[in-house]
């Protein structure tokens, strides 16, 4: 190409772009600036990794799914998520054994905040709905990690002094945008 071909090529480009006005991007005070990066690759991860940890304990599975499971160790100065311990895992295997079976599962939400301070409420279906009753649930929370652009799902225990970082009255209306959300994405594939 000659010099004469790559000046046009070049006016062509500008004139296509630099006529376009860019709407401004819009701000949402309510947002973190980490929020504001995240993407749907973050929330396809993040929904692959507790619906791969539902999956393991619904197929009975439930040594796989506590092995999935990390704590956060605020000793360490990289604030990398740790596996549990032999004790934590006993706990934690324990805890989930009384509710055994879980017939299903749903992500009720996901909430980014920050690196190491983000929720995701899951409602575990224990027993199916019938004519005579609605269906047993019980709610779970998760803590997730985002540590080296890897997802991590740790355990969420108050004993530890982890807070749930959404209070319940915007835990519904969180509910309804992610429902609303996931309705539009499968409407639109």
């Amino acid at each position: 190409m000659s010099v004469a071909t790559y000046l046009l090529f070049g006016c062509v480009v500008l004139a296509l772009t630099g006529c376009r006005k860019d709407k401004p991007v819009q701000s949402n005070s309510n947002l973190t600036d980490y929020e504001l990066v995240m993407t749907n690759e973050d929330t396809l991860a993040v929904t692959n990794l507790v619906n791969t940890f539902f999956n393991y304990i619904e197929h009975d599975k439930l040594a796989d799914a506590v092995a999935m499971l990390y704590k956060m160790n605020e000793d360490d100065v990289f604030e990398e998520p740790q596996l549990l311990d032999n004790d934590q895992i006993a706990k934690v295997m324990a805890a989930y054994k009384s509710l055994l079976p879980i017939r299903g599962h749903r992500i009720d939400y996901i909430k980014f905040h920050d690196t190491y301070n983000n929720e995701v409420k899951v409602t575990a279906i224990l027993e199916e709905a019938t004519e005579d009753r609605p269906e047993v649930t019980t709610v779970i929370y998760f803590k997730l990690y985002d540590y080296l652009s890897m997802w991590r799902l740790c355990t969420f225990n108050s004993d530890d002094g982890n807070r749930r970082i959404i209070s319940n009255e915007q835990a519904d209306s969180l509910q309804s945008q992610f429902a609303e959300s996931q309705n539009s994405k499968s409407d639109s594939i």
